[in-house]
């Protein structure tokens, strides 16, 4: 008796989205519209020379990211995170912010039965129902870790996912 032959392998079509399917960075804007222009420019300015080191290559990006990150979402509900990540992928896919050639790639490959799949450093709270508006079938992103309270730590579940995490 001979085994059954494994099932066909789908190609997989991946594509990054800060810059790729989206216009520019999506991290700043979700951060701007949770926390308010005020409270992201004061975190911003508070990392200002972390910030400028890691423009010119002198700080590690993880780093910076983790600390604006604990300081803007440390203690944040989970569940109006969630929520605000729900409006601001509505957001991202209703008014513009997605390229449409990008976007159109997107669907070419999800009707020729690829695997879609979004890959990102950006919070899956957004990205994950940003994927499910645009019918991929998966989002690899940066997940935020959720205490036993329901709230934000301010740090990453996991590792961030750039560079060779992506992969």
């Amino acid at each position: 008796m001979t085994a059954p032959a494994p099932p066909p392998l789908r190609p997989v079509a991946a594509f990054d989205v800060d810059g790729t399917l989206s216009r520019r960075d999506t991290l700043l804007p979700f951060l701007q519209r949770l926390c308010g222009t005020q409270r992201l420019g004061r975190a911003l300015a508070a990392k200002g020379m972390a910030l400028s080191r890691m423009a010119v290559g002198r700080a590690d990006r993880d780093a910076v990211k983790d600390a604006l990150l604990v300081r803007l979402l440390a203690g944040r509900d989970a569940e109006e995170v969630a929520a605000a990540g729900e409006a601001y992928a509505e957001f991202l896919a209703d008014h513009g912010r997605l390229r449409p050639d990008t976007c159109h790639r997107l669907d070419e490959h999800r009707a020729a039965g690829h695997r879609v799949v979004l890959v990102s450093a950006s919070p899956e709270v957004y990205l994950g129902p940003l994927g499910r508006r645009l019918g991929v079938d998966a989002v690899l992103a940066s997940g935020l870790e959720i205490g036993a309270d329901g709230r934000l730590t301010g740090r990453l579940a996991g590792r961030n996912c750039r560079g060779p995490e992506k992969v």
